[in-house]
């Protein structure tokens, strides 16, 4: 297996996983900016290409994190425009959830939804919601700024787009 590193801020929620070509960028709310994000992405790459253990990125994930809590009466449909709001389903109640979906936008971008129930208590259900992409550099050309960019412009848009206020 291949030696992979983590970096961890609590106190800014996020976590950076690096290893040969590849970077995974985790955030938790609160989401300040992208550029404050970036900000604590730059340095680690600069270190990491420093020591000469990759030259270039060929794949970047970035992944938005949310925790979700809702009183068990309240409907995740509502929250999420991704799920089903059929008539019939709002008479039970609903026991468990897991949705998984993924998509293919062009040869180097995919993207992943996932949206699972994590807890249940007598008043509210708990939720994770994760909206990832993936970008590929099959050229070995584009730049790292490039790759990470198009991973967060793609899973912000899906993000927003799919989350109800």
């Amino acid at each position: 297996m291949e030696t992979r590193m983590v970096f961890k801020n609590p106190e800014k929620q996020t976590a950076i996983i690096i290893a040969p070509n590849y970077i995974s960028i985790h955030k938790l709310p609160p989401y300040k900016s992208w550029e404050l994000l970036l900000e604590e992405v730059e340095p680690i790459l600069d270190h990491y290409f420093s020591l000469n253990l990759g030259k270039s990125l060929l794949q970047v994930n970035m992944a938005y994190i949310n925790q979700i809590e809702l009183d068990r009466l309240e409907s995740i449909s509502g929250k999420f425009g991704i799920l089903p709001q059929a008539d019939v389903l709002q008479l039970g109640m609903q026991q468990n959830l897991f949705f998984q979906s993924q998509y293919e936008f062009e040869p180097n971008l995919l993207a992943q939804l996932k949206l699972f129930q994590n807890k249940v208590s007598e008043k509210k259900v708990g939720y994770v919601f994760e909206c990832s992409c993936l970008a590929l550099n099959h050229t070995k050309g584009k730049s790292w700024q490039n790759l990470v960019q198009a991973a967060h412009d793609k899973s912000n848009e899906i993000f927003n787009s799919i989350t109800k206020k």
